[in-house]
């Protein structure tokens, strides 16, 4: 899989300098399983030049703003340094963007990406993976791949830093007018997990933002830095209709700190491209790929 090919926020790969490896939510308690030894609970931020955060959200104006009519209109998150030439086909991509000799995935197509058996709430990683809404700095309705990451909180998902923030859009023009307050920060974000497009849309319901962090090293300028090795962001989100917690429905990924090296990883989430039948954020896909310094 070649890096960041199509819009699409890996669930399994890289985040904050290290690997995830999925856990289950607990049978009985609900609770996920203890820690993996060595790997601090707290994943709390710690990026070496800082980190901003969001203002506060409104989780249950999020809930209410998305209609199911709004998340079908919703679009992938654009990466201004991407170029894509897709071509159709009996409703499979034809992308060339991936050499044969690169693609690792038994059975993926053209771009590497293969489809995942539904429903997607049996299996840990499919389920602590989602679809992420929100209305980005420019007013679009837009979504990405955000997955569960295990804290202490119970309440974090890792996903890119654009699908949080991007270069602030003109205040006064747009149906959803960006308040001029969040400064580039994407609003009514809300999350997913197990989103299925073509089937149960929300088995686990639905998870609104409270608050999100960004190294302060991404600016998120226009044709800047979405390959940035700062492009990934935490959210914090909570459910208005419930006092369980997002790791007590999903479990959730483990960070594993200072795993550096080459290693084989499978991704999961959500493809995205415009204006591409093929890639419309309906279905959750996985992708095989090698990790490389950032």
């Amino acid at each position: 899989m070649r890096s960041r090919t199509i819009p699409i926020t890996t669930a399994a790969a890289l985040a904050m300098a290290g690997l995830m490896v999925p856990v289950a939510a607990a049978s009985g308690t609900g609770r996920a399983a203890a820690p993996v030894a060595g790997t601090p609970a707290d994943t709390r931020p710690r990026w070496p030049h800082g980190a901003d955060r969001s203002p506060e959200m409104d989780a249950h104006e999020s809930s209410d703003f998305w209609t199911p009519t709004r998340m079908a209109a919703a679009l992938g998150a654009p990466l201004p340094e991407t170029e894509l030439t897709p071509h159709h086909g009996e409703g499979a991509a034809r992308v060339t963007g991936v050499p044969s000799s690169q693609r690792l995935t038994p059975g993926g197509d053209g771009n590497g990406y293969g489809r995942i058996r539904r429903p997607y709430d049996k299996l840990p990683h499919t389920r602590a993976a989602g679809r992420l809404f929100f209305v980005d700095a420019h007013d679009k309705l837009r979504s990405c791949t955000a997955a569960v990451v295990r804290s202490r909180d119970e309440s974090l998902i890792v996903t890119a830093a654009q699908c949080v923030y991007g270069e602030p859009g003109d205040h006064h023009e747009g149906e959803y007018r960006q308040d001029p307050r969040h400064h580039g920060w994407h609003r009514h974000l809300l999350f997913v997990p197990a989103y299925d497009g073509r089937g149960e849309r929300e088995p686990y319901s639905r998870w609104g933002a409270v608050r999100a962090w960004k190294p302060s090293a991404y600016t998120g300028h226009e044709g800047g830095d979405a390959n940035s090795p700062y492009d990934v962001a935490l959210v914090e989100v909570e459910n208005v209709y419930t006092d369980q917690t997002l790791q007590d429905r999903v479990g959730g990924y483990t960070v594993l700190r200072n795993q550096g090296g080459a290693f084989k990883v499978n991704t999961v989430g959500y493809p995205a491209v415009d204006k591409d039948l093929a890639y419309r954020g309906k279905d959750q896909m996985w992708c095989q790929g090698r990790t490389r310094p950032a």
